[in-house]
């Protein structure tokens, strides 16, 4: 029984000494995967042989907390399953999402800079590689289902369209069996070429899988136009931006429309600037459709100061574009940009200003806009209290009904500052039209992931990226899947109810279940200010359901005034023997009189201890119960 531990520890100090000998190496450090294990077990918590991060990495579902550890190692840590049904309870309620599942995690791609959910498919976009990556749902799991990189049509052994230098994918929609993705700073070839004009590259799904289908550029697109950097799609048609097109001056803007027919495929069918747009206005840097609704930002409008920003609204019609109303911040405020964030419901418009620096340096805010029944506009202002420096709340927004999501991704750009953690606020709109926040979103590991720089809603779940995710390499990038209904909540708040077990406000008895699940009303016939149902445990002898005090002041009996129902004792017993006799009576006698403070002999509760006790007495003699 020694001799195996015994070798074990010395082929453990051979590997320690000899690091450089070939071996397994998953990852990707240069060393021999039994050699780390063998200096320091932690990198192993369950002791399979195979190093924990690349456990984790290869199976993303077995790190629900994404904290890189498995959870099998967590387990049976005090207060992390609580419920014991073999969950993380962090995972149980929501609150970090569920893993997409990157089929091998490159550093310096940033997977999550983009992201788009239509029915049972998401895809993500990165910011520096040559794929952009499409998941399916399967039996409730997301699954990867397949790359999409460019095409090498000009032939020099390359994607055409990669890279961080082309904007690859920092821009993607699904719709149904279609994916676009835009590049906003394609460079056109040409002698010279014509850089930063862009392109969006449309994927279709076929028998046999996801093919490039069509590349498009709109007629006239000029150098630094960036072409797609807001896009819109729906199965037929995409509404895209150029917010650097110079037409109605340097760098003012305009957006195009591209519609889908079944023998001509995408065309290329007008293009559209508002009359009053001026020189660097950056108009349709975002995009929001709703119907025939569009909402397009020109977020360097220097209309209320300078880069405050505006938003247009248009109506389309066929092919032409009308504005019907412009919708200015509620608290401009110089290079808010507002709008950089949008979207357009059927009555409701929010934005996102995540440069806003009112309070304090970009901490960003959310303007919410509603149409009243006469066709003007409420507007609303929407800043946590807690926002710190930096925060950039409102990088993105989305609304499905009452439930609004706003990401506050962090800056990531400035090394001299260090961020905030980044940030996914849930607000719900409540019966007077005031945004409650509900519920937040937070990975406790990399806080500097910029989680929240993108979102995309559907129903209950919402897809969330961040690029600079460092826990699978520098920069490696992250993308989750977060579902707005907690797995546990008997009671249905769309509170998860793990930690409201055992608080008093929730749990008034402290039994583990929350109150309202087991059917406690708020019921309190003693006026105390406590739920009766929460004190029925000790104070309902009877087991009638109501509170003694409560039965006795509707009359049940209670000699001897002590608060306990008659039926529940002997209350002639003074020497608690069971049986009402002579020696009860002598006790009684020796308080004759007035009553002491505490006088279980007086029986009939007048304040004194006279005749009329004695007959009571007599009335109870013999054995109790």
């Amino acid at each position: 029984m020694i001799a195996f531990p015994l070798v074990f520890t010395s082929l453990a100090t051979l590997a320690v000494g000899d690091c450089d000998v070939p071996g397994p190496d998953c990852d990707g450090n240069g060393l021999e995967d039994s050699c780390e294990i063998a200096a320091d077990s932690s990198l192993d918590c369950d002791q399979d042989g195979i190093l924990d991060f690349c456990y984790v990495t290869e199976f993303p579902y077995e790190d629900c907390d994404v904290n890189l550890v498995p959870d099998v190692c967590e387990l049976s840590l005090p207060g992390a399953d609580t419920d014991g049904n073999g969950t993380l309870d962090v995972c149980d309620c929501g609150l970090t999402g569920l893993a997409l599942p990157h089929p091998d995690p490159i550093s310096g791609e940033s997977f999550g800079r983009s992201v788009a959910i239509d029915g049972d498919r998401i895809v993500v976009g990165v910011r520096d590689g040559e794929s952009c990556y499409v998941f399916r749902r399967d039996a409730g799991v997301w699954v990867f289902e397949q790359e999409l990189i460019s095409e090498d049509q000009n032939g020099d052994g390359i994607p055409d369209v990669t890279g961080f230098a082309l904007g690859w994918g920092q821009g993607v929609k699904i719709a149904g069996d279609t994916i676009a993705i835009g590049a906003r700073l394609y460079n056109v070839p040409g002698t010279p070429p014509m850089f930063n004009a862009g392109i969006i590259v449309t994927f279709k799904l076929t028998d046999a899988g996801w093919v490039e289908e069509s590349r498009l550029q709109p007629p006239g697109l000029g150098e630094a136009d960036v072409f797609s950097q807001a896009m819109d799609f729906k199965e037929t048609t995409i509404v895209t931006s150029a917010p650097g097109a110079d037409d109605a001056g340097e760098k003012a803007g305009e957006l195009h429309l591209f519609e889908r027919s079944i023998y001509d495929g995408w065309t290329w069918r007008t293009d559209y600037r508002p009359d009053d747009l001026q020189p660097g206005d950056s108009f349709a840097a975002s995009l929001s459709v709703n119907g025939s609704m569009i909402a397009a930002a020109a977020t360097r409008s220097d209309d209320l100061g300078e880069d405050t920003g505006v938003v247009y609204l248009l109506e389309k019609d066929g092919l032409t574009f009308e504005v019907v109303d412009k919708i200015y911040s509620p608290d401009p405020f110089p290079f808010q940009e507002y709008g950089l964030a949008l979207e357009l419901t059927d009555d409701l418009l929010v934005v996102g200003a995540p440069y806003d620096s009112r309070l304090g340096p970009l901490q960003g805010m959310v303007g919410i806009h509603r149409k009243l029944e006469d066709g003007t506009w409420s507007s609303t202002v929407l800043r946590p209290d807690d926002l710190e420096d930096n925060q950039l709340f409102g990088g993105s927004v989305t609304v499905s009904g009452d439930c609004l999501i706003v990401g506050a991704p962090a800056v990531w750009s400035d090394p001299t500052i260090t961020p905030p953690s980044a940030k996914i606020y849930v607000f719900k709109e409540d019966s007077s039209g005031q945004w409650v926040e509900e519920r937040r979103f937070l990975l406790p590991t990399f806080q500097d992931s910029t989680l929240g720089l993108c979102l995309d809603l559907q129903g209950t779940e919402f897809v969330a990226g961040g690029l600079f995710d460092d826990r699978y390499g520098l920069n490696t990038g992250i993308a989750r899947v977060f579902d707005l209904t907690p797995t546990i909540d008997c009671d249905g708040d769309g509170v998860c109810d793990l930690p409201q077990q055992y608080d008093p406000a929730f749990d008034c008895d402290g039994n583990g279940v929350i109150d309202s699940c087991e059917g406690y009303t708020e019921d309190d016939c003693d006026n105390n200010g406590v739920p009766d149902d929460c004190e029925l445990a000790d104070n309902d002898c009877n087991g009638n359901g109501r509170l003694d005090v409560c039965d006795i002041a509707d009359g049940e009996g209670d000699k001897g005034c002590d608060g306990v129902l008659d039926i529940c004792q002997c209350p002639a017993d003074f020497n608690s023997s069971g049986v009402v006799s002579f020696e009860d009576l002598l006790v009684l006698i020796s308080t004759w009189g007035a009553c002491t403070p505490e006088c279980p002999t007086d029986l009939d509760c007048d304040g004194e201890v006279g005749m009329s006790d004695i007959l009571e007495l007599l009335n109870a003699w013999g054995q109790c119960g």
